[in-house]
């Protein structure tokens, strides 16, 4: 029984966690966005230098289109790739190694989410 009520807790706990850490970042997306890519060693960079980057035929750019099927079918980014995700943590998380393999293994790209 012991095995079960601890199951049962751990389970709690994971869906919680979620829900808890979204409403804590939804109070300042700037800031949960800054604190996420510090911790996946990420470098953010503003809209000026992206516009630069996005205009220079050198750099190697990669511009990842994230919004549903029927928006991506409306229109997009010239040369962009579509890789939906919904903005969960759980899609994340199922969708990592489809994303890595979308990605290839070439780590000197700029990856672009939008």
């Amino acid at each position: 029984m012991g095995y079960l009520r601890n199951t049962a807790i751990f389970i709690v706990i994971l869906l919680v966690w979620p829900l808890s850490a979204a409403a804590e970042t939804g109070k300042d997306p700037a800031a949960a966005v800054q604190r996420e890519a510090e911790r996946g060693n990420y470098r953010l960079i503003d809209i000026d230098e992206l516009w630069e980057k996005y205009q220079d035929s050198e750099a190697d750019l990669l511009l990842i289109d994230t919004r549903q099927d029927w928006e991506f079918r409306t229109g997009s980014i010239e040369s962009s790739i579509h890789f939906s995700m919904e903005p969960t943590w759980f899609s994340r998380l199922i969708q990592r190694g489809a994303l890595a393999q979308a990605l290839g293994s070439d780590k000197e790209k700029i990856l672009v989410f939008y």
